[in-house]
């Protein structure tokens, strides 16, 4: 039987974004695109667990399809105040209960 995809994906991009200068503070942004029911969540989870570290999803940030033109703002909002060595916060769009992210 071979191992999990995904399970075997995430030491390496974790050392790959170790690999890079720091772009959020101390920290790094690892993104991760792809197509309904590919495993992004799923990676993100692995990779939030093995790394100690936050998961923002993108459709936390806008009001459905409607809010896509705007999302850029929204994206930013959390961004640059990591990329500056500050907390950042954000307020989910379907329960507007605030969520704290530390640089």
């Amino acid at each position: 039987m071979s191992a999990d995809p995904l399970l075997t994906a995430v030491p390496r991009i974790l050392r790959l974004a170790a690999g890079r200068p720091p772009t959020l503070g101390a920290g790094r942004l690892i993104a991760i695109d792809g197509p309904a029911g590919a495993g992004k969540t799923s990676l993100a989870g692995m990779l939030a667990e093995a790394a100690a570290a936050p998961i923002v999803h993108l459709d936390d940030l806008y009001q459905g399809w409607a809010g896509l033109p705007h999302v850029h703002e929204e994206v930013g909002a959390v961004l640059e105040p990591l990329a500056a060595g500050r907390t950042a916060s954000y307020r989910p769009y379907e329960d507007r209960k605030s969520t704290r992210l530390n640089s």
